[in-house]
């Protein structure tokens, strides 16, 4: 996965990376963060990312599904404060078709610069697919600091 404008295929339909794509939380280290603030920020996050979407795109109201969060604490990988995994179900306003995105949250602390690094994996992609092996190297590849 490129991460450029030119070359990304997150928003392509036939491409294995349709709505793949990982993102970093830099948040105050006293943040709580749990299974439900997980789900209530992602649910308004992504809800609010659809309405945009049909609004702007004039999608039919009849089209959209709720969009739902579920998340749950799960086994902590190595260098991490806690890890996460869920899904978000929603419309996906390019296909126009429900779509559940599967995600792993990494929670870091990182005490010396006082902030929690979060970072986040979503594809629609089985965890047997590429893709993830692609997020667990960027993921690796953050450093609290050097």
């Amino acid at each position: 996965m490129v991460f450029n404008d030119e070359t990304t295929t997150w928003d392509k339909l036939d491409s294995d990376e349709s709505w793949a794509y990982c993102f970093l939380w830099w948040i105050k280290l006293d943040s709580k963060m749990s299974s439900e603030s997980l789900e209530k920020d992602l649910q308004a996050y992504y809800a609010g990312l659809v309405g945009r979407n049909i609004t702007r795109r004039k999608i039919d109201q009849s089209l959209v599904v709720p969009t739902i969060t579920e998340f749950k604490e799960t086994v902590t990988e190595k260098g991490d404060n806690k890890t996460y995994v869920g899904t978000i179900k929603m419309l996906d306003y390019m296909s126009l078709r429900p779509v559940t995105l599967h995600v792993r949250v990494y929670q870091m602390l990182c005490t010396k610069e006082n902030k929690m690094a979060v970072f986040f994996a979503v594809s629609p992609q089985p965890q047997s697919y590429a893709i993830w092996g692609q997020f667990k190297m960027v993921r690796e590849g953050f450093q609290c600091s050097k």
